[in-house]
This record gives structure tokens, C-alpha cells and sequence, in this order.
């Protein structure tokens, strides 16, 4: 009654089936506390749309804590191709077709989810961009690892592996496992995004978790944006469980640095490398704030920039190197451990 006094709603419909009311002894129960409506509804999020089953769907039928985080990959995915999993009714894969995708491949293992996100896909017209599939995410995302399938934004959004304090170790090692494989996806210069809304794991043990995955994945990350629920869920403090959704964006990168061993084998060509090289960044790094010097011929020595690369990885030079060596090679440690050497040349100009 106080509702209907408040808000004056078109209606009221009651879930409490959440399987914890059972542990604290509680009837499990849903059904209209107003006149009946139809219980599939239509919701405006961001400047998109969305059918909301809110009678037979998770929770309430849609994940309104994570509308911030859906605002957060605008700047990543800009004509990426995206592959979403744990994708439930796609909310995260259309955000990210409404951002300027190139493609999008969502999967769940629900073929009821991913029969509302394709229809969620349409009633924004982006289902020419963004595709859903009913698959098991722990399944492919191994085997397509193995394949070797590439994208340039991973996004994981698991359901809470754990609702007990017995399991946690559990729920761990399921983070670190999807989130491992999420990263053997990434090209490099890539995106992962990804999140926890299990209570039980704190921030830190997740943020520890993906550092984890990353040392087992062989990969460097870096950290984008770290946030949590929006703020219509607030956080009380001195009540942890409150603090319950983790949500991070990470940029995969490579290393390069120079060998000190002389090598005057040119393995493949300047243009090749740029060519491959053409959607990362050189940055700076180190204390004197110099990085390699490119040129159409040769790799200059560490001095400046001639030619800035886009996007997200370092390039490290060994700041005790002597100009008397000639012929060293840089070693580009690509994904799965192959090596590229290339030749570079001290007599270019230093200036």
C-alpha cells in the first residue's frame, strides 16, 4: 500500500524466490501484489532498450547495478570486434554495438537469455552487428584459445560463483579460469572486461585473482577503470557484503626490449613490423623517458620518436646499452611465447 501511495505504479509484482529466503526459513514466493499486467516489460537504459521478463527471469529480470559499468566500455570498443560471454540477455553486447562495434559475438548457456538478447538486439536495430549463441562458456572459450581466435574486447560477466564461505576457494579458481581464458582471446593492445558480483570475494582477492590469470596466461596487464554497482545500490559502510560487485577493465600489452647480444640476422622486414605493430602505442617508460626510434629502414637507437603506433603496448629499451655494439636485435615476445628479431642501427641520427 505504501508503494502504490508513493509511486502510484502501473504495477507490483513481488519476487521473493531468491534461494537464500529458504536458509532463513522463509516461504519462496512471487506473484502480482497489484491487478495483473503483462510481466514482460520494456525498459530504456543508456539510450537503449530492452524487454525485461520480470516474472520467470534472474533476480528481477534485469542487472540494474551494472548500468554504469555498461557506460564504461564506450571508449574501448569503437570498431572492435567483441566477443561477450556469461552474456544473459545481452545488455553489455548491445552497449557495446551502440558504441561503434564492428561485430559482436555474445554467448550464454541459456537458450532462453539468448533468445531475448537476439530479440533485444533487433528492437534496437543492431542485430546486424551484435549476435547471441546458446553455448557453454567454459567450454569455448578453452577450445577457442586453442584455435587461436582473436578479439579486441573480451567481456566476462559470470553469475556469482558461490554463496557460501565453505566454496570460496572454489569460486577462486573459477574467476582465475575464465579469466585466463579471456585473455589468451585478447589480441594484443586489447580489452578485458570483466566482473564479480559474488559478496564472499572481496575486492582485493579479485583484483588479486585476474593478477593470477594474468601471470598463468603469460600476459601484461595494465589497469583501466576499476568501479563498482551504480549508485542506486549503495555501499554501507561497516557492512561488507554490501561491497558485493567488483567490475574492471584491463589493457593487455606487450613487452619489447633490447638484447645486448650481437645479431646481425634481419628476420623480417621494418614494414612487416609496423604492419603488425599498427594498432599499438609506443610509450614512454623508464627514467630517462625514451623509446625506439623508428625509421622506413632501419630501428634508430633510443633516443626519440619518428613514428608514434596507436593504441596500447611498450616498447623497453635497456638504458645501459652501448653505443660501441652494433647489430643488436630487439626481441618481440608476441602471445604463446614466439620471438621476432629485428636489426637497428646506431649511426641514425640522435638528436
Amino acid at each position: 500500500e505504501a508503494i502504490q501511495k508513493i509511486f502510484s505504479p502501473k504495477g507490483i509484482y513481488e519476487r521473493n524466490d531468491v534461494p537464500v529466503r529458504e536458509l532463513e526459513g522463509l516461504n519462496s514466493h512471487k506473484d502480482f501484489l497489484s491487478d495483473p499486467f503483462p510481466t514482460e516489460i520494456m525498459i530504456n537504459e543508456n539510450g537503449l532498450k530492452f524487454f525485461v521478463d520480470i516474472e520467470n527471469g534472474q533476480k528481477t529480470g534485469y542487472f540494474l547495478d551494472q548500468q554504469d559499468n555498461r557506460k564504461a566500455i564506450k571508449n574501448i570498443v569503437k570498431g572492435a570486434e567483441v566477443l561477450g560471454a556469461f552474456t544473459y540477455t545481452g545488455s553489455f553486447e548491445i552497449h557495446a554495438a551502440h558504441y561503434g562495434a564492428k561485430s559482436v559475438l555474445g554467448i550464454d548457456i541459456s537458450e532462453t537469455a539468448v533468445a531475448m538478447a537476439n530479440k533485444n538486439a533487433a528492437l534496437n536495430a543492431l542485430d546486424t552487428i551484435v549476435k547471441f549463441e546458446a553455448i557453454n562458456a567454459f567450454d569455448v572459450l578453452k577450445k577457442w584459445g586453442k584455435e587461436g581466435r582473436k578479439y579486441d574486447v573480451v567481456m566476462l560477466d559470470p553469475p556469482a560463483f558461490t554463496k557460501s564461505r565453505t566454496n570460496i576457494d572454489k569460486a577462486v579458481t573459477g574467476y582465475k579460469e575464465i579469466n585466463l581464458r579471456g585473455m589468451q582471446l585478447i589480441r594484443s593492445g586489447g580489452f578485458l572486461v570483466t566482473s564479480s558480483c559474488t559478496n564472499l570475494v572481496s575486492p582485493e582477492l579479485f583484483l588479486d585473482t585476474i593478477q593470477m590469470a594474468a601471470w598463468d596466461a603469460k600476459k601484461r596487464i595494465r589497469q583501466v577503470t576499476y568501479q563498482t554497482q551504480s549508485s542506486d545500490h549503495p555501499i554501507i559502510m561497516g557492512l561488507e557484503n554490501t561491497h558485493y560487485l567488483k567490475f574492471l577493465i584491463v589493457e593487455k600489452y606487450l613487452y619489447y626490449f633490447l638484447n645486448e647480444k650481437d645479431d646481425n640476422i634481419l628476420s623480417r622486414t621494418i614494414e612487416d613490423f609496423n604492419n603488425d605493430m599498427s594498432d599499438l602505442d609506443v610509450r614512454n617508460y623508464g627514467a630517462s623517458n625514451s623509446v625506439l626510434n623508428f625509421h622506413p629502414k632501419y630501428l634508430g637507437a633510443p633516443s626519440r620518436i619518428s613514428k608514434v603506433l596507436n593504441s596500447g603496448d611498450l616498447i623497453v629499451y635497456n638504458q645501459n646499452y652501448s653505443t660501441e655494439k652494433r647489430n643488436r636485435k630487439i626481441v618481440a615476445n608476441y602471445d604463446d611465447n614466439t620471438k621476432d628479431e629485428f636489426y637497428f642501427d646506431d649511426n641514425l641520427d640522435q638528436s
